[in-house]
């Protein structure tokens, strides 16, 4: 089990209102979406389970990341999650090319080639931007290096914040064929998502909040 969280409430430091979250569940090999509107407390979840800066407080019955209680675990969570920022731009370094900072993770991860050159296949993406600074690549283009970038780890689970958002059609359509296949190579995937027919096309479970 990826995950398992029962009874889960937050607060913020600044706020004296507690967030309570429904019961979640998470298996290797599943995908588990979580839908609501702005404002509901998608962003607020994901901060305090996987955060390991979250300003604030949390209470919880059972939490647990990979069978270890959340209180355990350290920086060290990150050698085992991905994320996808709901701004992709965010996941990116500037002032360095694309292929720089693929270069560098690849590194990090000793991923073969081969591997990384199936990943801008399947995603849709050309070699040539390689050469190009995040500020010369649509903001599709920015969401799916970025889902690149994260899956070079191998992580064991993967939360992407919105990830059909800037994507037209066929490039919605191509992630969501590249993350079908992670899935079932054996990665756990959190999805935030208001798009209601992503949601439900990959997602095991949908859980609204």
């Amino acid at each position: 089990m990826i995950l398992k969280v029962s009874k889960f409430k937050a607060r913020y430091s600044s706020s004296s209102a507690w967030w309570s979250f429904p019961k979640l569940e998470l298996s290797k090999g599943m995908c588990l979406a979580i839908m609501g509107k702005t404002g509901c407390g998608k962003t607020t979840l994901l901060n305090a389970l996987f955060s390991h800066s979250f300003t604030g407080m949390v209470e919880y019955d059972l939490a647990e990341l990979m069978g270890k209680d959340l209180r355990v675990w350290g920086r060290e969570r990150y050698q085992a999650i991905s994320y996808m920022p709901q701004y992709a731009q965010n996941g990116l370094n500037p002032s360095l090319t694309i292929g720089e900072q693929i270069e560098l993770v690849k590194r990090s991860c000793k991923v073969p080639d081969s591997r990384l050159d199936l990943f801008f296949q399947d995603l849709g993406l050309e070699k040539e931007i390689s050469r190009l600074y995040p500020f010369q690549i649509s903001g599709g283009m920015k969401q799916r290096v970025v889902i690149l970038m994260g899956f070079i780890k191998q992580p064991r689970l993967f939360i992407l914040d919105e990830p059909s958002s800037a994507l037209d059609f066929m490039t919605l359509s191509k992630t969501m064929d590249f993350l079908k296949k992670r899935k079932h190579e054996g990665a756990g995937l959190i999805v935030v998502s208001h798009h209601l027919g992503f949601a439900t096309s990959i997602a095991d479970k949908v859980i609204e909040l």
